[in-house]
């Protein structure tokens, strides 16, 4: 009675990416996940995302080395930024750090299985938009300031859905 439980499948999905996890796979899977990421950005629909060449090039060439600094959390709390009331959680939230490069690469995960995206402050104001990536790319615009000089690079924002819920959009175009 789990198989259509969203946060099941977020810890497995974190557990999988978590290279320290005891599946004792290493960071192989994060790094067929990073390629992965690289074949499914040039899809059409997926032309605004925060993805860059660098990042594809990178990825699909294995051209990197992870540090043990990396990190995969589960429902990471937004707190009060970028219109959450305190309320927003991160379903899988990751930040990257690779040899050589002093910047940290976030990685925001939003999962969906059975749901359309939430307003997280629907509680306390009826009739809100569902505007919930929207707010993530806010959150991770303020979050992780980046450009030349600063601690992040630009956050890559991931919207998952099964195949067959054709009804379950993302809002925000900045997501893959």
């Amino acid at each position: 009675g789990i198989s259509r439980d969203e946060n099941v499948h977020s810890d497995f999905i974190a557990w999988l990416l978590t290279p320290t996890s005891n599946h004792e796979l290493g960071y192989y899977p994060l790094r067929k996940f990073l390629q992965m990421l690289s074949i499914v950005c040039e899809n059409d629909n997926n032309a605004k995302a925060q993805f860059s060449e660098e990042y594809a090039n990178m990825f699909l060439l294995e051209d990197y080395e992870l540090t043990s600094a990396s990190k995969v959390l589960r429902e990471a709390v937004t707190g009060d930024i970028a219109g959450f009331d305190n309320s927003g959680r991160i379903d899988i939230l990751m930040e990257l750090a690779f040899d050589g490069d002093d910047q940290i690469l976030p990685i925001i995960i939003e999962n969906k299985v059975l749901s359309t995206e939430n307003d997280e402050n629907a509680k306390s104001k009826p009739g809100a938009n569902n505007k919930q990536t929207e707010k993530y790319f806010e959150w991770s615009k303020i979050k992780y300031p980046c450009g030349v000089g600063t601690l992040y690079k630009t956050p890559i924002l991931i919207f998952l859905a099964p195949d067959f819920e054709k009804e379950i959009k993302c809002k925000s175009e900045a997501f893959i």
